[in-house]
């Protein structure tokens, strides 16, 4: 492992939690009425929403200014609508990163009739529109390595994720060094940077130029954004 670089974890049993009776939301970052002084945005990186929807229920989203929006579903498949665009349907296994304008709305449907679905839900302030991108990645074809979702020809963000057997290490080389870099752990429990991170804690880092990684139990899952300054 690295020297130990300058950052931050996100407990999962200290984010804040939006729900009702069809519908819950933990967010990593403020959000809506959750806010504390140490879980603002990280660079443009705006909000981690971990969401679970239930059946026949939808949530239609205004964006406050310009973003990337990144869906990936974790349990079921979801329908999502951007602005001006018939519905699409998103897999488990699939990613889909799209541009919404400042006051724009675009939504999120859960398509069964009887179960839920929960997936991740991230905003990430852009400069620039972003091109439309629907990745698919493959786990049991594609262990043990980190997975492109989306690279920006300017590296103003990258987004990445994989699936790791116990004590397979692993590292992520930073392509931009004015990004930050924010790891997310969707599934069992890893060492980052020096760090011990469990199912769906995050941890931010500054100043890094590579992230060392070793997965801990068998079957973890991490997702790991690159993320410029604001």
């Amino acid at each position: 492992m690295l020297t130990q670089t300058q950052g931050q974890i996100y407990l999962a049993n200290q984010r804040g939690c939006t729900q009702s009776n069809w519908y819950r939301s933990f967010h990593t970052f403020n959000c809506k009425s959750y806010f504390k002084e140490s879980r603002k945005p990280f660079n443009n990186l705006l909000s981690l929403n971990d969401i679970t929807l239930k059946a026949e229920h939808c949530i239609k989203q205004e964006a406050t200014e310009n973003i990337a929006v990144c869906l990936i579903p974790l349990v079921g498949n979801l329908k999502y609508k951007q602005p001006n665009e018939a519905n699409k349907l998103l897999e488990v296994g699939e990613s889909v990163v799209f541009s919404v304008n400042k006051g724009d709305l675009y939504q999120v449907e859960c398509p069964y009739k009887r179960s839920l679905i929960n997936y991740l839900h991230i905003e990430i302030k852009v400069s620039e529109t972003i091109n439309y991108n629907q990745s698919q990645f493959d786990f049991n074809s594609q262990m043990n390595q980190l997975l492109s979702l989306l690279k920006t020809d300017n590296h103003c963000f990258n987004i990445s994720i994989g699936k790791f057997n116990g004590r397979v290490e692993g590292e992520h080389l930073v392509k931009n060094p004015e990004n930050g870099v924010f790891a997310f752990v969707i599934e069992g429990a890893f060492e980052i940077q020096d760090r011990l991170l469990q199912i769906r804690d995050g941890l931010a880092l500054w100043d890094a130029e590579q992230i060392d990684f070793e997965a801990l139990s068998n079957d973890a899952i991490v997702l790991i954004l690159d993320v410029g300054k604001a």
